[in-house]
């Protein structure tokens, strides 16, 4: 990353020190590791997608945390980091205005048809969304 440490900006925005001690989320992990090999793509996406959801759901603003972060990567123009954050602030909480930032993300990165599938799937859980309907109908000229 240039200029920016990531290390550096989670510090700056979190107050809340991330240690997954729980013996049930550590039994998650190691059975996700153990199984990883062997385990279908898309069950091991889903499981590992409840795993994140499970390790931050009491952490009060944790997705408008990634969000932040996301918004000073894509600033400072590390695209490929600004998605991960956007895609895993929208995974901890469905957000508009993540989702439209991914998508303009992934148009920008050259993907254009995962920034068409986005948008039309987050039409669906917002459908009076007037910007991700716009964003759509400019992606499909």
């Amino acid at each position: 990353m240039q200029g920016i440490k990531l290390r550096d900006l989670i510090l700056e925005n979190l107050k809340v020190k991330l240690t997954p001690s729980d013996e049930n989320i550590t039994a998650q992990v190691n059975e996700l590791y153990i199984n990883a090999k062997t385990m279908p793509v898309e069950e091991l996406i889903r499981e590992t997608k409840n795993l994140i959801k499970e390790l931050f759901k009491d952490i009060e603003n944790i997705d408008k945390l990634f969000f932040r972060i996301a918004l000073k990567l894509e600033k400072a123009g590390e695209k490929e980091d600004a998605i991960f954050f956007y895609r895993l602030s929208n995974l901890l909480c469905p957000n508009p205005k993540a989702v439209n930032n991914l998508a303009v993300l992934y148009s920008e990165t050259g993907r254009k048809e995962q920034a068409i599938k986005l948008l039309k799937e987050a039409i669906k859980l917002f459908p009076d969304n007037e910007i991700l309907k716009a964003n759509l109908k400019k992606l499909n000229q």
